[in-house]
């Protein structure tokens, strides 16, 4: 009797670590936006996006959290993660890594477009994102838990179209910690998510491409 209440509260205290650890991120994020005229580049795999300290060569995948730390606005990876998610020790935390572990937040442009009014695209494979303040007037959704099941393991990007990877993740009792423009942190189900985006221009594709707790595609 007493093991599923302490599971319970074992998640309870995940969850509210969760939405402590993305309000942080959230509040690095507005930061660099403030300082960077409201851009932020979500993924970039090409030369001119990477931080001075690194060397010349465009092998690296820059994730939105190595912009951050490289930046000098955030310093441990671990602040940027969901407890309740896992990890895999064969994928990289830094560096040239494509399958980073930490919240998701948006990938391609292209796919963003209606519910955030612009393209923000800045390369021709869409996946540097230009967020402008302007944009975010009205709060806007824009990091979220999120799972790669290629790598089953927590990803950096969140896929907003159908597809199998780069997905919101519903692991707090079938609820998602979502961070927003504004800086709060929100618990909120898939159907609060999905009504969100198509309210606001986002359109239909949502409810293709998320997974729940126990990680199932639906």
């Amino acid at each position: 009797m007493l093991l599923p209440a302490l599971n319970k509260a074992r998640e309870k205290a995940r969850a509210i670590s969760c939405a402590s650890n993305m309000k942080q991120m959230c509040l690095a994020v507005t930061m660099y936006l403030n300082d960077n005229n409201g851009n932020m580049i979500m993924r970039s795999s090409t030369a001119e996006f990477q931080p001075p300290s690194w060397p010349s060569t465009s092998s690296y995948t820059i994730t939105w959290f190595n912009r951050l730390k490289y930046s000098g606005y955030a310093n441990n990876i671990g602040e940027a993660r969901c407890p309740s998610l896992p990890t895999t020790k064969n994928v990289k935390d830094d560096e040239s890594t494509g399958a980073q572990q930490c919240f998701g937040m948006p990938r391609l442009a292209s796919e963003w477009t209606g519910y955030y009014g612009t393209s923000g695209s800045t390369s021709a494979t869409g996946m540097e994102m230009n967020m402008n303040t302007i944009v975010f007037k009205n709060s806007k959704m824009f990091m979220i838990d999120a799972y790669a099941s290629a790598a089953l393991c927590q990803i950096f990007q969140w896929s907003l179209t159908g597809t199998t990877a780069n997905m919101a993740v519903f692991a707090h009792g079938d609820r998602a910690n979502v961070g927003w423009s504004d800086g709060h942190v929100e618990s909120m189900t898939p159907t609060a998510v999905e009504e969100e985006i198509q309210d606001n221009g986002g359109g239909d594709s949502f409810n293709l491409n998320y997974y729940d707790a126990s990680f199932a595609a639906k």
